[in-house]
């Protein structure tokens, strides 16, 4: 599971040798290496980057200060490109990121 519901957070991995964060979480660095990545705990707040909606769900892609940028749902409400969104539960789906 690549988040944890009390506190809400996510939980992603990082390359201890490139200082490279990911999420989800990897077990091993992309580059082939096979150097174990270390657990890392996320911030819960970002920028949206894209957005767009299908079937009356909004998905969106949010910029973390770490530098992953993760594909989410995105609750409803009006988005804007460059805004600040904050990670939020979801009763649907576990977790979703809002307008902050």
């Amino acid at each position: 599971m690549s988040f944890q519901a009390n506190p809400l957070r996510l939980l992603g991995s990082r390359d201890p040798g490139t200082g490279v964060a990911c999420y989800p979480p990897r077990q091993f660095a992309v580059d082939g290496s096979l150097r174990p990545c270390e657990p890392v705990e996320l911030s819960t707040t970002g920028v949206l980057y894209a957005w767009t909606e299908f079937a009356q769900v909004a998905y969106g892609q949010v910029d973390l200060p770490e530098g992953p940028r993760i594909l989410t749902r995105l609750a409803p409400g009006v988005h804007e490109i460059g805004a600040s969104y904050v990670l939020e539960a979801d009763p649907e789906q576990g977790w979703r990121f809002r307008r902050a």
